[in-house]
């Protein structure tokens, strides 16, 4: 296993890593790496189960070696800037439960094999809409992002196109704080310990109303850093919850069920260790 993510590391991946067959995990997520991710992982790293290689700066296309990992369980590449089509070969890896290639410049047609996967973050925006109008027209708190309206049309390739309008937070999100792009730090990248504790109260406030004083509850399943939105005066607020669980009547219930039927729901990094090690029900 190979942890090296939440850092500062710059570059390129050393081609060779891939000279490590037997690694399991890989994990460069959170990092300003950057060129085309090596052939050389799909070619020889065959007992991989992860790898995450999200949010950072990565070009090119998606490797089609990767499809050839057939013990890959979780692939992350979200957060870059990959182009191109999406290998078919991906959707087609049986033991793969969770594939996030969102936040990139992918193009062309959505291969029918994707739609095998138990958790696929990807062309699921329709479903994603539909929750997060459905949870936001329950929710009312002043720490959660505020909707102002919603949209829809038809793009310019003739496909729908729905979108929800939120209040403009002027200062980006919270992961863009913790990790500035800037490799000197100044006082307008750097958070004070009084900022970092009114942000954390302010999510916690978001999470107990949520949890406990919400009708019906909702469980928000992807509460991340890139999800806290900063205002003006570096207020936090809680946003997407594209994913979200609103519990209905028999919350126990649904909560006891919700790890075997959902899959994994957010984020590789952030979602509960329970649900991240818990295997599919057969």
């Amino acid at each position: 296993m190979l942890y090296l993510q939440d850092n500062s590391f710059s570059g390129m991946i050393p081609v060779n890593l891939s000279s490590c067959s037997s690694m399991t995990e890989m994990g460069l997520h959170n990092n300003k790496l950057r060129g085309h991710i090596p052939a050389e992982l799909g070619e020889k790293l065959m007992s991989l189960r992860g790898l995450l290689l999200g949010n950072n700066s990565f070009t090119g296309p998606i490797p089609a070696s990767l499809g050839n990992l057939s013990h890959l369980q979780y692939l992350d590449l979200s957060d870059n800037e990959l182009m191109g089509a999406i290998p078919p070969g991906l959707g087609n890896i049986r033991s793969m439960r969770h594939l996030e290639l969102y936040k990139n410049k992918l193009s062309g047609t959505l291969p029918s094999s994707l739609y095998n996967l138990s958790s696929l973050e990807i062309l699921q925006y329709s479903k994603s809409f539909e929750v997060e109008c459905e949870a936001m027209r329950r929710i009312r708190h002043r720490s959660l992002i505020k909707i102002i309206t919603s949209c829809s049309s038809i793009n310019h390739q003739g496909q729908e196109f729905k979108a929800l309008v939120y209040e403009f937070m002027p200062n980006g999100n919270l992961d863009g704080w913790l990790h500035p792009k800037s490799q000197e730090p100044t006082t307008n990248n750097m958070l004070s310990l009084a900022q970092r504790l009114d942000i954390a109260v302010d999510i916690v406030d978001a999470v107990e109303y949520l949890h406990n004083y919400c009708q019906p509850l909702v469980i928000h399943c992807d509460l991340k850093p890139s999800n806290i939105l900063l205002a003006e005066d570096m207020s936090a607020r809680v946003g997407d919850f594209g994913i979200s669980r609103i519990l209905q009547e028999n919350t126990s219930k649904v909560m006891q069920n919700s790890n075997s039927t959902i899959g994994i729901r957010g984020s590789i990094g952030y979602v509960a260790p329970v649900i991240y090690r818990k295997e599919p029900n057969r």
